[in-house]
């Protein structure tokens, strides 16, 4: 089951506190908090009679930073990180930085818990394998999202923001010591790089479906065919696929890695051009990049990727 989060940000960005129901359904509800620095959530599980059932509630921090308190201990969590409470006690979060946070509350009789989860601690152990898959993850769904609807408007955000943000789910597959490594690869050691898109498809088929599966899969396909896994050309790869190519690269080549500073915008630009004057990448969603740089809208420092509009 996707929820329909496609407003949340225009609804929760800004100079006020809010705070925005989206879903309520059944067994779900999902809400949107936007909460400026020295404000606090005060989260009071209801102990009546439904107070037995199996309530999760799933707070991502999209950017800021707060503090978990829960009686005598507290802990620190800052933007692209996920907390889970349980119905034990009752929980405090401080806002340290002023933060834009999704709110999913399950009473364990809806379809969204297991398979969802299930995928958060997929990535979690991609994340474990390769630190960098944890910031990446997140800042190419949102370089995509963004793409995509300067392409598209009417583009479904939720299986963009689900094929984008587990495009990299694959890596919890690959060897540590190969995805870890900064001296050049070998062949043998890059093909099996390769096969993490392959390996994200299995996984996302299972748990999310074919169309979302599919996206991922596709994201280092290029339109000369020289791409990976399955050397699909032009039109054979979903635009979809095509913006995460875009997005992915770009992060790639404005973050620092163990081997080698992170590049200006201008110049990441620059080799992306490149690739799409060689009829590799798409044109329109490298345009749709320098409009948003060009914009503001993304901005250098991943830790700001978005401008208050």
């Amino acid at each position: 089951m996707i929820y329909n989060l496609k407003s949340y940000k225009e609804l929760i960005e800004g100079s006020e506190n809010k705070a925005i129901l989206l879903n309520d359904s059944k067994h779900m509800e999902v809400s949107a908090f936007h909460v400026k620095t020295g404000g606090t959530l005060s989260i009071k599980f209801d102990e009546g009679e439904d107070f037995k059932r199996d309530i999760t509630v799933v707070y991502i921090i999209l950017k800021g930073k707060v503090e978990i308190i829960e009686e005598k201990d507290s802990k620190i969590v800052s933007a692209n990180e996920v907390f889970v409470l349980h119905p034990k006690h009752n929980y405090i979060i401080s806002i340290k930085e002023e933060s834009d946070i999704i709110c999913i509350t399950n009473d364990g009789g809806g379809d969204f818990d297991n398979e969802h989860y299930e995928l958060l601690d997929i990535i979690k152990e991609a994340e474990e394998n390769d630190v960098y898959v944890k910031g990446h993850n997140y800042r190419v769904s949102r370089y995509s999202i963004m793409i995509m609807q300067l392409l598209d408007p009417s583009d479904d955000n939720d299986i963009m923001r689900l094929a984008s943000g587990f495009h990299d789910i694959g890596k919890s597959r690959l060897d540590p010591v190969i995805l870890n490594k900064t001296g050049k690869l070998t062949d043998e050691e890059f093909e099996h790089i390769k096969m993490h898109p392959v390996y994200s498809y299995e996984i996302l088929k299972e748990h999310i479906g074919e169309k979302v599966a599919r996206i991922a899969r596709c994201h280092h396909e290029t339109l000369d065919g020289s791409g990976y896994p399955d050397h699909l050309k032009g039109d054979e790869i979903p635009i979809q696929s095509q913006v995460i190519a875009i997005a992915d690269i770009f992060d790639a080549l404005t973050t620092a890695r163990s081997y080698r500073d992170a590049l200006s915008f201008e110049k990441a630009l620059e080799i992306i051009h490149e690739d799409v004057r060689r009829n590799r990448l798409n044109k329109e969603a490298y345009e749709a990049l320098k409009t948003l740089i060009e914009r503001k809208t993304i901005v250098e420092g991943h830790d700001n990727t978005l401008r208050k509009g």
